[in-house]
Parts: C-alpha cells; structure tokens; sequence
C-alpha cells in the first residue's frame, strides 16, 4: 500500500532537499500543504505532488532557488548592516 503522507523531514527526503530547507518553505507559505495529528505535523502525499507539480509549471528548481536566497541575505546585512548602525 503507498504511503499517504509524510513527515516533513521525509518528504525533504522525496523532494531532494534539505530539512531545514523544506520547513522554510513551509514557513515562508512556499511549500507543499500540511495538516497536522497531534503534534505531528505531515504533508500528505498528494500535497507533495502537487507541490511539484507546480514547480515544474512554474519552471522552478527548489533546490536552485535557495541560492539567491541567501546571496540577498547576504546583500542585505552588507548594505550598512546593523553594526555600522550601533555607533
């Protein structure tokens, strides 16, 4: 029988990226769906591939993506960061 849902941790496990990665997509409302029984908290496999599938529409690599992510970071905290702001 195929599994119906998934941990967040298994399902970065399926997509190829990270946990971490995952629970900030997740968190920023870029991610797959969840729900939640109890305290865990799942995405259930037809999230997952719905997920992917619109990536795949939108021409997005997920794991491609992260990059200018944190290359912004980066860019932010280097615009006059916040310890030239102390003094």
């Amino acid at each position: 029988m195929p599994r119906k849902s998934y941990s967040v941790e298994d399902a970065a496990a399926q997509l190829g990226i990270s946990y971490p990665y995952l629970k900030n997509l997740i968190r920023d409302g870029e991610g797959p769906r969840v729900f939640r029984l109890g305290r865990r908290v799942l995405i259930s496999a037809k999230a997952l591939e719905e997920f992917v599938q619109q990536k795949e529409e939108l021409g997005e690599d997920t794991t491609i993506s992260s990059q200018p992510e944190v290359q912004s970071l980066g860019n932010k905290t280097g615009k006059g960061g916040s310890n030239g702001d102390r003094r």
